[in-house]
């Protein structure tokens, strides 16, 4: 058992193992120096509590509203989401202006984790989805869970393992 202050997410955040996983894709390295602030000004709510649609949430992109209808959007509640630990749905992030919020599902704690903080930061960060932030994060395409994003940061030494 680790004894002491804990460790800050910010700590791996400032490493060097983080930034030049940054750093090395261009594409990339265009948010690292964004990533703390991002982390900083994430505005926690519990999801599963919470009555405001997702569109009102701003939990949508553009590919979003394509893909389904923005009346969808408008009359599903992030509570709806989050309903319990079946859903699956640990964290639902606004991405919409100002993309700050994030939606946790109070259901299913022992899954926030520091990797997990920052997925849903670089989501309010990047304005993306998570098929973007997976290739953005060069995490495989595929599948429903989004835990590998976490791990990716995790491995390339921006979160820590909780």
């Amino acid at each position: 058992m680790r004894r002491g202050r804990p460790v800050s997410i910010g700590s791996f955040l400032r490493s060097a193992k983080c930034a030049q996983f940054f750093n090395a894709d261009p594409t990339r390295a265009q948010y690292f120096s964004q990533i703390t602030a991002a982390v900083q000004n994430q505005v926690s709510y519990d999801g599963s509590q919470s009555t405001i649609t997702l569109f009102d949430a701003g939990a949508w992109t553009q590919k979003d509203i394509d893909k389904f209808t923005d009346v969808q959007f408008k009359k599903t509640s992030i509570s709806c989401l989050m309903s319990s630990a079946d859903t699956g749905v640990v964290a639902e992030s606004q991405v919409q202006p100002p993309a700050t919020d994030v939606y946790i599902n109070t259901h299913m704690l022992n899954y926030v984790t520091q990797g997990m903080i920052l997925h849903e930061s670089l989501h309010n960060l990047t304005k993306k989805d998570d098929d973007d932030l997976k290739i953005l994060l060069g995490v495989p395409l595929g599948g429903t869970a989004t835990d590998n994003i976490n791990g990716k940061l995790e491995q390339n030494g921006c979160a820590g393992t909780n």
